[in-house]
Parts: C-alpha cells; structure tokens; sequence
C-alpha cells in the first residue's frame, strides 16, 4: 500500500511559509480529487484513487521537528512501509 505524508507547521503563522510545502500539495491532489479531510491518528486524512488503488493522503499537525511520530502513527496504521520518492 502506497501512503503519502505531507509535512508541515500548523497554524496561521506558517501557512505561507516554505516549511509547509508538503501541506500544499498534498491540499492540491486532495482538491482536485474532491476529496474531504477527517481527524485522524493525531493529524488529518483523506483517501484519493491514483490509478484504481486507493491511496490515503495524511498531513500531520506537529510541528516539523516532531512529525517523526505522527509519520510512524500514519505508517503502523496504514501498515506500509516507508519508502523515499
């Protein structure tokens, strides 16, 4: 199973900020998906279909330099595998 991560910084202070890449984009592919974001595993999650396979699409809401665990969270609960793009 595939499962896709975008990091960022939450709150208003660093939306437009250069650490919240990964929360823009994985936002564009939720959008054009028309997909709708719920709670969960300490973060947000949506579920997009890329090439008939269901992906889930999370983004954590910790701060960069703690989103370690929320990534693992996201990964034993999805059970996957990292793998770097």
């Amino acid at each position: 199973m595939t499962l896709v991560v975008g990091l960022g910084n939450p709150g208003e202070k660093y939306r437009d900020t250069r650490h919240n890449v990964g929360f823009k984009v994985v936002d564009f592919v939720a959008e054009r998906a028309r997909a709708g974001w719920r709670r969960e595993l300490g973060g947000l999650v949506t579920d997009v279909t890329i090439e008939g396979d269901t992906v889930p699409i999370v983004t954590t809401q910790t701060f960069m330099n703690v989103s370690g665990s929320s990534v693992d969270d996201a990964y034993n609960f999805h059970q996957t595998e990292p793998t770097k793009l």
